[in-house]
């Protein structure tokens, strides 16, 4: 399976599948469904860090690699529960989610 197979599914979809990733029998597919999140979310999240990087006096290299943590950390620790979300935009809450996750 390759992440191009998952890109037309929901984010929540996705996610659940990247929770999967601790499941021999799952991990292609949960591999497969982290890359297609990063694909989506890996621009905001990196503009994002380049303003606070820019706060803290650091370089668009240094918020790459905060980005870059924030989705190792995502991959590691799958925590994220679409149903705490109180809006109805999933993608929106999602981001706020990648914006707290600690490097």
């Amino acid at each position: 399976m390759t992440w191009e197979d998952l890109k037309d599914e929901t984010t929540p979809d996705l996610i659940d599948y990247v929770k999967s990733i601790n499941e021999p029998e799952y991990k292609e597919l949960a591999e497969a469904a982290f890359a297609v999140l990063t694909f989506r979310f890996r621009k905001d999240l990196i503009d994002k860090c380049v303003v606070m990087s820019r706060k803290w006096n650091r370089t668009e290299d240094d918020a790459i690699e905060l980005a870059n943590r924030v989705f190792y950390r995502l991959l590691k620790y799958p925590r994220y529960e679409h149903a705490e979300c109180k809006g109805g935009d999933t993608d929106k809450c999602f981001r706020k989610y990648l914006y707290g996750i600690p490097n």
